[in-house]
C-alpha cells in the first residue's frame, strides 16, 4: 500500500557524515581561519605594489611618490582660503537675494490670453 503522506520521522544520520562523538577546539578552528584570512589579504595588498603604471619609468614612478606627498602639504594650507572663499559666496548670494523683489513675469500678451467668451 503506498503512504499518502510523506514519513513525519527524522531520518537517521550517518555516522560517516555526522560525527557527535568527536571533540574540537572551536577557538583554534577560528584562530586558524582568521589567521589564513590576514595572510590572504595582505598578499592581495602586495601582489601589484612593485607594478608601475603604463607611459611611466621606473625612476619617475619613485619620484611621483615624493611629490604626492609635498602637494598634500600643499592643499592643506590651500583649506585655510576655502573658508574666505565660502564667505565670499555667501556675501554675493545675499546681494543678489536682495536685489530681487519678486520673481518678474514671462512674457504676457493681452492678445494671447483666451477670454470665458472666445471659442476654440
Amino acid at each position: 500500500m503506498l503512504p499518502f503522506f510523506p514519513s513525519l520521522r527524522p531520518a537517521v544520520a550517518n555516522s560517516l557524515w555526522f560525527a557527535v562523538d568527536e571533540c574540537c577546539d572551536e577557538d583554534a578552528e577560528v584562530n586558524a581561519m582568521e589567521n589564513e584570512n590576514s595572510e590572504w589579504i595582505n598578499r592581495i595588498q602586495q601582489v601589484g605594489s612593485d607594478l608601475v603604471p603604463i607611459g611611466k619609468h621606473v625612476n619617475e614612478h619613485n619620484d611621483n611618490m615624493d611629490s604626492e606627498d609635498e602637494d598634500a602639504n600643499d592643499e592643506s594650507d590651500d583649506s585655510d582660503n576655502s573658508d574666505e572663499d565660502d564667505e565670499d559666496m555667501e556675501e554675493v548670494n545675499a546681494t543678489r537675494a536682495n536685489g530681487r523683489i519678486g520673481m518678474e513675469p514671462g512674457y504676457q500678451n493681452e492678445d494671447d490670453e483666451i477670454q470665458v467668451n472666445d471659442t476654440l
